[in-house]
């Protein structure tokens, strides 16, 4: 098939997603920078490390038999580990240094160098596998879904377990990480083990798809805590916010227009956003970040009054 087919095909998911996000997650519009920095590295610094590892012991071994039975447990033992790690490299810099404030966004960002890093290995799998229009056909149904949402649901476990680690310090930090890689860890090592054999792909796509609603469970539950903390947290600024904003503020009514004027409307949203996770922020922090808190918080709240002053 043409590798223009095999690139639509295998970057699809990545450009509905970014589109998306882009389009109606409010505060990714701040974050522009990072998101091309995430896909960059998702979709090809660690698809070039988890290839000059696999090269690098592909050309130690000598014994051809030898070499082929060590690529085959290579790829299902070794390559989770590999290519897990290399995809949350990116994960940590961008929400350990809290350029991402929310445990939604980290998943929203681990989803993204997921399915950055499933798009480029996707379009080299069309191309060397994709001989002919049945075996194209088959392989993109199968790679474009389950591989895909294995990625994306990986690099979510990674993306929400460092964005916890944040309560932590030091070594517990660490500790805290563990359990989301060791989950994304499993969850590749189950789909590359059932998906070698015809017989047992209908198993691995189950875990997928499991692993995949799973996470989704969570980032819904999330979102509902998150409007939660939205709503108690303005509620304190009355002297701010109006209380007849709230309800909008803290649902998806707030991608309605008219309920404020609408050229202030997504500046006013993610302000009044950032200042409610902030205050969030600052009363949970355990760590000596106080000044800076507080400078974002005087920041949000003089944006907040300039914005309303314009409509008044």
């Amino acid at each position: 098939m043409p590798k223009f087919y095999s690139f639509f095909a295998a970057y699809l998911p990545l450009a509905i997603f970014i589109y998306f996000n882009i389009k109606y997650n409010l505060y990714c519009r701040k974050n522009l920078s990072i998101i091309i920095w995430t896909i960059f590295w998702g979709g090809f610094a660690s698809f070039l490390i988890t290839l000059w590892f696999g090269s690098l012991v592909s050309s130690s071994i000598n014994n051809t038999e030898f070499k082929n039975l060590l690529t085959a447990k290579t790829s299902l033992f070794v390559a989770p580990i590999i290519e897990e790690f290399s995809k949350s490299l990116i994960l940590f810099p961008i929400i350990i240094t809290d350029k991402i404030a929310k445990n939604t966004e980290a998943m929203l960002f681990g989803a993204m160098v997921g399915l950055s890093f499933a798009a480029t290995e996707n379009f080299s799998y069309f191309i060397a596998y994709g001989a002919t229009p049945a075996s194209w056909i088959n392989i993109v149904a199968i790679r474009t879904v389950f591989s895909t949402l294995m990625h994306t649901a990986a690099s979510c476990s990674v993306a929400l377990f460092i964005s916890y680690s944040k309560n932590y310090r030091s070594l517990k930090k660490i500790i805290a990480i563990i359990p989301g890689y060791t989950v994304a860890i499993l969850i590749h090592y189950y789909w590359n083990f059932f998906v070698q054999s015809k017989d047992t792909l209908i198993e691995g796509a189950i875990i997928v798809l499991l692993s995949f609603v799973f996470f989704l469970f969570i980032f819904l539950l999330l979102i509902r805590d998150e409007n939660r903390i939205i709503y108690e947290q303005l509620s304190k600024e009355n002297d701010l916010i109006p209380e007849n904003h709230l309800k909008f503020l803290n649902s998806t009514k707030r991608l309605n227009t008219g309920w404020i004027d609408e050229p202030i409307r997504k500046d006013y949203i993610r302000a009044a956003t950032e200042l409610a996770f902030m205050k969030n922020y600052f009363v949970n922090s355990k760590r000596k970040k106080i000044a800076n808190i507080e400078n974002e918080q005087f920041y949000y709240r003089n944006f907040i009054t300039y914005l309303l002053k314009k409509i008044r």
